[in-house]
């Protein structure tokens, strides 16, 4: 199923405003102190254009009970097989941290063209987007808190395609983020509303 059925004509037409914000990054950004990355944009207001991410969303904060941050072995992936596809994990590596994939969903696999599982983001990207990456990864980390990013797959020549994900912090002693939990959400970049239905 493409995922413009998901959206619905509502969701469709609020992502159009993605396309507007691809064409200009926001200056303003949830790094302190830095201009807001080149190679994506960030929210730390969560305000997820894809209904399912706020879904995904739902089910971490369903997970925290009364702790900051769920853990990994909250996590079930039985109950997350309508996102399976398009999940990522990082682990949270030594110190300064580095952040190393875990997994990667077979849908984001498809999309992107490449299984950069087992790497790094020094290894799996150019040293500027790695370097940005790692800024985002490890304002979450500080902050304890997720983050939305959005923008286009242009790290390997896809940029037709464009991108939502939600970064949701997972920490095992429910304090110290040792994994990053990501749901990304993928579509064409040329997509449309679809018209509405003569009635």
């Amino acid at each position: 199923m493409r995922l413009t059925r998901a959206f619905g004509t509502e969701g469709a037409l609020r992502r159009a405003s993605i396309d507007a914000k691809l064409l200009k990054q926001r200056e303003s950004g949830p790094m302190t102190g830095a201009e807001q990355p080149t190679f994506f944009s960030t929210d730390p207001d969560l305000r997820f254009d894809h209904p399912r991410l706020d879904g995904f969303l739902r089910y971490w904060e369903s997970k925290r009970r009364d702790r900051r941050l769920p853990a990994r072995a909250d996590i079930d992936p039985a109950e997350l097989k309508p996102f399976l596809g398009y999940i990522f994990m990082l682990d949270v590596v030594g110190e300064p941290k580095r952040f190393r994939y875990r997994l990667i969903g077979t849908k984001i696999v498809d999309h992107v063209g490449r299984d950069s599982t087992g790497k790094f983001q020094e290894e799996a990207y150019s040293p500027e987007q790695a370097a940005e990456n790692n800024a985002m990864y490890r304002w979450i980390c500080d902050n304890r808190k997720p983050l939305r990013n959005f923008g286009a797959i242009n790290w390997v020549g896809r940029d037709f395609y464009k991108y939502e994900i939600a970064n949701l912090p997972l920490a095992a002693d429910g304090e110290t983020v040792n994994i990053i939990l990501g749901c990304m959400m993928i579509e064409s970049a040329s997509a449309q509303p679809p018209l509405p239905s003569e009635s």
